[in-house]
């Protein structure tokens, strides 16, 4: 029997490989850019919407949510969102045209994306809105970091907020790991 390695499958490409670090890149920007809005924009996902009332651009949504007897995971919620999120950025996100904008001089590209059409979008519980230079802002910070969104939060605070989400992530993980230490220190 003659084993193959598996790089030289032909649709193997070994200088490249799939990742979800812009996509995911993206959807924290526009996370950030929902709730720095001014009112903030609702990101309430599909499963928790019973049944909805269009309203008008801008409008407080009217929505009757769904009642649980027993909560979802906050892991569920957040892949619910994830797909709201993609949904948006599959409609509306979109990257400067260098070549007809002002090339990557950042202040001619928002002028001219003031002045383009912006684009509806509406979420699950039926608020909706038209994004103009939001939708720019959202993946243009991967080619100009100056164009990215920012938190004016301290270091620290994101520090602690990361170590807390990963222990959430790895809980059981570190229940084993825990029980494991004190196993090995009984006599």
């Amino acid at each position: 029997m003659h084993l193959r390695d598996h790089r030289s499958h032909p649709n193997h490409s070994s200088g490249t490989f799939k990742s979800g670090l812009g996509g995911n890149w993206i959807s924290d920007q526009i996370r950030l850019l929902f709730s720095q809005s001014q009112p903030p924009v609702p990101l309430t996902p599909h499963y928790l919407i019973a049944s909805k009332r269009p309203v008008d651009a801008g409008a407080a949504a009217q929505a009757t949510m769904r009642s649980f007897a027993i909560s979802p995971h906050a892991s569920f919620r957040r892949l619910q969102e994830e797909r709201v999120l993609t949904e948006f950025k599959e409609s509306c996100v979109q990257i400067w045209n260098a070549a007809a904008y002002g090339g990557s001089n950042l202040s001619a590209n928002i002028d001219t994306a003031k002045n383009l059409p912006g684009r509806a979008f509406e979420m699950p519980d039926g608020w909706s809105n038209v994004f103009g230079i939001e939708r720019y802002r959202a993946a243009e910070g991967l080619f100009d970091e100056t164009a990215a969104v920012t938190v004016s939060r301290s270091w620290r605070h994101i520090c602690a907020k990361a170590l807390t989400s990963y222990r959430m992530a790895h809980k059981q993980q570190l229940q084993k790991q825990k029980r494991y230490q004190a196993w090995c220190k009984l006599p």
